[in-house]
């Protein structure tokens, strides 16, 4: 197996990243009809990651291997209400690997080069966006010590 190689997102990479998205959500939506998406969702969800790029408070890895990317993770730091401890969290929003990747020890790379990044904010506590309809991801973070918190309900009106 070649080396793998994680490193700060830059604008290049946008496209290829909004792909790797797309694809992790056609993914999901198999898995779970609630994760559909409409025909403009890679189109918004480009502009969104040129805009993370250049904020304080969100930080973009990526994954290659070969020069190809196959993943990213997408972490922030998040300000809690002041009643609520600790009073600054980092948050996981998305973690997508390609799927002719995964199985490579690409999620737990991205997450280490992630790590860092909270550790410099002086961050502790790190929660993540998990789908309950996906049992590797479920695996993939129980394996690493992550434990239930809060389990989001949906209803409809």
């Amino acid at each position: 197996m070649t080396s793998l190689e994680v490193r700060p997102a830059v604008v290049a990479d946008v496209e290829k990243l909004t792909v790797i998205w797309h694809e992790h959500m056609h993914d999901l939506a198999k898995l779970d009809r609630r994760f559909r998406i409409t025909e403009e969702a890679p189109a918004h969800y480009r502009d969104d990651l040129q805009t993370w790029l250049g904020r304080e408070d969100a930080r973009i890895l990526v994954a290659e291997r070969d020069g190809r990317l196959i993943g990213f993770v997408v972490g922030w730091r998040v300000k809690r209400p002041p009643v609520q401890t600790p009073e600054t969290i980092g948050l996981i929003s998305d973690l997508c690997v390609d799927g002719h990747a995964r199985q490579g020890g690409v999620g737990s790379a991205l997450l280490d080069g992630l790590r860092g990044w909270f550790k410099d904010h002086q961050i502790e506590v790190v929660e993540a966006h998990v789908p309950q309809s996906h049992p590797i991801a479920q695996a993939f973070w129980r394996a690493l010590g992550a434990t239930d918190y809060l389990h989001v309900v949906r209803y409809r009106l």
